[in-house]
């Protein structure tokens, strides 16, 4: 092929590339960003009617024992009861106890609650009224396990302070509480709605508890009244919120969890999920409702949304910041969780074994047993060892020195470029601290600012390499190499570690290894003309996909300074001058 026919088709090979790793890249990340883009409502559902609720519920603070609190409890059970007026299967318990109340500030050094007197020291905990609103619908096959779907209708109380772990209340702002977790309750009232003209096989109980900001107290109070909690509730949908944007994540499962998200993805595929991220939350010291129906060996699972993380538990959490994408998905998918476990054989969730899971595209997700995802190592496996075999010139003699120093050149560039770009996005990250008092990527920060850190990591990390590269003579197919074998031994080492999150390399690292092989199948001549031509863009347009989506659900839960840009530029490893044969290289 002439010199210039050459650089024309490698140019035209390089655009391909570039465009449709764009093109998914932004696909995925608007997905993720977006709950629905449609804002699409269940035609059974009546937003107005939710909306009206919602204002009510937002009116006025309503942390317990707060003069708004008791309005909404007054307030709750009139709508409750004219909703099920008419409907001889609808039963309203109204649980009423006392609950512990834990005002702002009662906490001692250790960050603990100060709750009783002892050596002359004040008490700050005091005993609330607290009312528990528990609908029971019996079903058209009544006497079996029931589906109970839950929220909390109780306020914030405080504003946290995640950088000294302080908690402050301002007595002149309104805590509307609007998201957390008025959107919740005002999703359970329209679907209540909806069930009572529209019966399903099992019992449903609509549980709207109080005092979950101050300790789950309705939770465990109704937990603790019941015989046997495991032998009358067959599965529980939770709904939480920590911010008041972005999707719904579904980031806990009750007992049985392998059963339970196999049923799950059927009916839901607007939910953000991984198995990473239930792992995750399994580790962290907080808890909702959920961690109280864990207790009692329950199956189910737990949803929350964290886009705006910033308006959590503050006045900003209103009406004037409700986004209604997440109300019309929540709405639906309360209103899901109703019609699929309302109709349920309960006694089909019973595998409690290990699953890896992951949303696809936001419209769906993926699930491998173990069993697969080793499969899936293994096979990765013969193909580096047929790269061997067919490279075997190269381990012989002054030849594998030489290709042993090569090597060791680029994961030594890579991982300076690695080093260089969480550094610099660290001192960025401390310099915006210092002057806005916001980390580029915390926890409690919005999704936006997570992609932010991800986009200045990834841009320091692509000029790092792109510097390196050239100042010591490394080849694109030598990095691509690198990142081949990397991303096969951290998905093997995870797939040992940590198999709940194998799937965040497995797809890159399937992918790399396989035009890896295909591309030294290809220089030994043991592929026809069409593949030579086109197996490169092709499997490096599907490793982009995959790195992508890896890259992006892998930012959702990046909240750390460092982990952030960390997790951002890993997945670069292998998609930095990703096409190794578009020119010829020495």
């Amino acid at each position: 092929m002439p010199i210039t026919e050459h650089k024309r088709y490698s140019l035209i090979k390089k655009i391909y590339f570039v465009a449709l790793s764009l093109i998914v890249g932004l696909a995925f990340l608007f997905s993720l960003l977006n709950t629905e883009a449609s804002g699409r409502l269940n035609k059974n559902l009546n937003y107005d009617n939710f909306l009206a609720d919602l204002k009510i519920i937002s009116s006025e603070t309503h942390y317990i024992r707060s003069p708004g609190h008791a309005k909404l409890q007054v307030w709750l059970e009139e709508t409750i009861r004219e909703i099920g007026k008419d409907s001889a299967r609808f039963n309203l318990q109204v649980d009423e106890f006392l609950g512990l109340r834990i005002p702002p500030g009662a906490f001692d050094e250790n960050g603990d609650y100060v709750i009783g007197i002892e050596d002359g020291k004040p008490v700050y905990g005091k005993l609330s009224p607290l009312k528990n609103f528990i609908v029971t619908l019996r079903g058209t096959k009544s006497g079996g396990k029931a589906l109970m779907i839950v929220s909390h209708y109780d306020g914030a109380w405080a504003t946290p302070n995640y950088k000294d772990g302080s908690w402050s209340y301002n007595p002149d702002a309104v805590y509307s509480s609007t998201t957390d977790a008025g959107v919740s309750v005002a999703s359970i009232l329209e679907v209540m709605r909806y069930a009572v003209y529209n019966p399903v096989e099992n019992d449903v109980i609509f549980f709207i508890n109080d005092g979950e900001e101050r300790g789950l107290l309705g939770a465990r109070h109704y937990m603790e009244s019941l015989a046997n909690p495991a032998g009358e509730i067959g599965f529980v949908a939770n709904f939480e919120a920590t911010g008041t944007s972005g999707t719904l994540v579904m980031f806990e499962t009750g007992h049985r969890a392998a059963d339970t998200v196999r049923s799950y993805a059927r009916i839901v595929d607007t939910v953000f999920s991984n198995s990473l991220a239930t792992w995750i939350y399994e580790k962290m010291p907080n808890g909702t409702d959920m961690t109280e129906y864990k207790k009692h060996g329950l199956a189910g699972l737990n949803f929350a949304c964290a886009g705006n993380g910033q308006h959590y538990h503050t006045p900003d959490d209103s009406m004037e910041n409700l986004n209604e994408a997440l109300a019309k998905q929540t709405l639906n998918v309360v209103l899901s969780m109703y019609k699929h476990y309302g109709n349920y054989d309960f006694g089909k969730i019973t595998d409690d074994r290990q699953l890896v899971y992951f949303t696809f595209y936001h419209r769906g997700l993926i699930i491998l047993p173990l069993w697969a995802v080793r499969l899936l190592v293994g096979l990765m496996s013969v193909g580096i060892a047929a790269v061997i075999v067919l490279k075997r010139k190269d381990f012989s003699g002054d030849l594998f020195k030489r290709n042993t120093l090569r090597h060791i050149k680029t994961a030594s560039v890579t991982l300076l470029s690695i080093l260089i770009a969480i550094g610099v996005t660290y001192l960025i990250s401390l310099s915006l601290n210092a002057v806005t008092g916001v980390w580029l990527a915390k926890k409690y920060s919005t999704f936006g600012i997570v992609f932010s850190t991800m986009l200045i990591a990834m841009i320091l990390f692509t000029a790092a390499q792109f510097f390196f590269c050239r100042l010591f003579r490394v080849t694109k197919r030598d990095v691509f190499i690198f990142a081949a074998i990397w991303q096969f031994l951290l998905t093997a080492a995870l797939l040992f570690t940590l198999p709940e999150a194998s799937f965040m390399f497995l797809l890159p690292a399937l992918f790399s290894v396989s035009a890896l092989a295909l591309e030294t199948a290809v220089k030994n001549k043991t592929a026809n003309t069409v593949i030579k031509d086109l197996h490169l863009p092709v499997l490096s347009a599907a490793f982009a996909f995959t790195t992508v989506v890896t890259m992006a659900i892998l930012a959702s839960y990046a909240f750390g300074t460092i982990i952030a840009p960390f997790v951002a530029v890993l997945p670069l490893l292998a998609g930095f001058q990703l096409v190794p044969g578009l020119k010829k290289e020495v």
